[in-house]
Formats: structure tokens, C-alpha cells, sequence
């Protein structure tokens, strides 16, 4: 027969120990159940003795929970086991002990060792000296060569038409001055005409002086007239050719110097 919660009223099943309410849950008084034939007690339950009638106290029996309740503990308890699982396989504490496997262990670690003695070598390394290359140049621009002006040529001088004198002299020293002895060549006259010459210099009061010379129509030589002193350094000297007709013809002046020293 069905009995009711005492807490809520939930109509239960007559063999439920508790109230199918998931609400409720609270242990029902249950049907009363026979006495043990070898205890010599009286069955408990809601009525009276067989005998007597009077009320005897009812005495607690193990009631076996519904099975609905057992399940849904069963699986709350897993869904508990998985989320807590889950939590500690995130914690910092999970992350370094799988990086780091050896922690937590009892780990038989040698104690220091002592220092080795290594002797310190006696050979000095060799050092290599290296010549460090030298900066290469920085490439410059080479400035435009000026052209140097081309050599010319003199041009050859132009060979007189009419008569002209060619000379040479050389000085002499003696005891008391020095001369100088000359030689003159006419040009460009018609042979076996007569010619005479005269060789020239300056003299002291500023004017010249003139010595004859000797030779034939075109070759002349002679000396300066009179010794120069020797204290005199130098002179300039000339050829002085009269042509046959008259005309009178000098030589380019030339300067001798005193061969006597001081």
C-alpha cells in the first residue's frame, strides 16, 4: 500500500524508505515489519500486540535508498571529479611540474666535488702581426692637362740680297793691356771688285778709333787699334767694309771681354 511523506505529503511506494520528492528526501516511517522468529520479539508496527493490545515502541530497520537518488549522486559526483581535474591540469603548479618532471622527486644529487688543480701553461700564445692594408685611394678626378704651347720653328733668317759682313774676333793679353784680333767676310759682291775694311772700337773720350784692316776683295783680319788697359773689363767692337762704289757696310757689333783677369 502506498504511504505518505509525514514532511510533505508526497504519496511514496509502500517498499520506498525515502520520499521520492527530490525536494523533499526525508526518511519515511515505512510498513512494519515481522519479527525474527529466533529472537523471541515482537514484530513492530503500527498496531498493537496480538495478546495484550498495548502499544509496543517501534524499533529502526535499515531501509535500502531509492535508486534514482543513488544515481543522481553517482553522476554528480563524476561531473565533480572531471571539473576538478580539468582545474588542476591549468594551474601553474600543473604547468611547471610537467615542464619540469624532476620536482617533487627525492633525487640522489652528488655533493661538490673538489676543485681540480690544472696547471697554468708556460708556453705564451704567439701573436701574429698583421700589416693592416693600406686605405685604397679614393678615386680623384684627374684635372684636364693644359696642351702646352707647340715649339715653333725659328724661322731662317733671310739671306740679305745686297752686300753684307760676317765676323769673329778673339782677345789677347799682354804685359801692358789686351787687343782684340778680328776677322770680316763681304757677301754678295761681284769678284775682283776692291774693297778695304776697318776694324772699330770705342775710345776714352767717347768717340771710336779704327785700325786697317788687310786681305783681299771679300776677307778681311786686323787688330783693335791700339793695347786696351787692363783694368778695363771689356769692349764692343765692328767691321767696317767700303765698297768699291762708295758705300760703306757694318757688321753686326759684338763685346769681348778682358782675358787678362784682374
Amino acid at each position: 500500500m502506498a504511504q505518505s511523506c509525514p514532511v510533505c505529503g508526497q504519496a511514496n511506494d509502500s517498499e520506498s524508505a525515502y520520499c521520492l520528492n527530490p525536494v523533499c528526501g526525508s526518511l519515511l516511517p515505512g510498513p512494519a515489519v515481522p519479527a525474527d522468529p529466533g529472537s523471541g520479539s515482537a514484530p513492530v508496527g503500527t498496531g498493537g500486540s496480538a495478546a495484550g493490545g498495548d502499544r509496543q515502541p517501534r524499533t529502526a530497520t535499515a531501509r535500502t535508498p531509492p535508486r534514482g537518488l543513488l544515481a543522481a549522486a553517482a553522476i554528480g559526483l563524476v561531473l565533480i571529479l572531471a571539473v576538478t581535474g580539468i582545474w588542476l591540469g591549468k594551474t601553474p603548479r600543473a604547468e611547471k611540474h610537467s615542464a619540469d618532471p624532476g620536482v617533487g622527486l627525492d633525487l640522489d644529487v652528488p655533493g661538490p666535488t673538489a676543485p681540480v688543480d690544472v696547471a697554468t701553461p708556460t708556453v705564451l700564445p704567439t701573436v701574429v702581426a698583421t700589416t693592416p692594408r693600406p686605405p685604397r685611394p679614393s678615386a680623384t678626378t684627374t684635372p684636364a692637362r693644359t696642351p702646352k704651347p707647340g715649339r715653333t720653328t725659328p724661322a731662317p733668317a733671310r739671306t740679305p740680297s745686297g752686300p753684307y759682313v760676317t765676323t769673329t774676333g778673339s782677345t789677347v793679353c799682354y804685359a801692358d793691356g789686351w787687343e782684340v784680333q778680328a776677322t770680316a767676310r763681304l757677301h754678295n759682291v761681284p769678284a775682283g771688285s776692291r774693297q778695304y775694311g776697318e776694324v772699330w772700337r770705342p775710345n776714352e773720350d767717347g768717340g771710336s778709333v779704327g785700325s786697317v784692316m788687310v786681305g783681299n776683295s771679300t776677307e778681311f783680319s786686323g787688330s783693335t787699334a791700339g793695347l786696351l788697359p787692363r783694368s778695363l773689363p771689356s769692349t764692343s767692337w765692328w767691321v767696317t767694309v767700303e765698297l768699291s762704289d762708295g758705300r760703306e757696310i757694318d757688321s753686326a757689333k759684338k763685346t769681348a771681354r778682358n782675358p787678362c783677369g784682374s
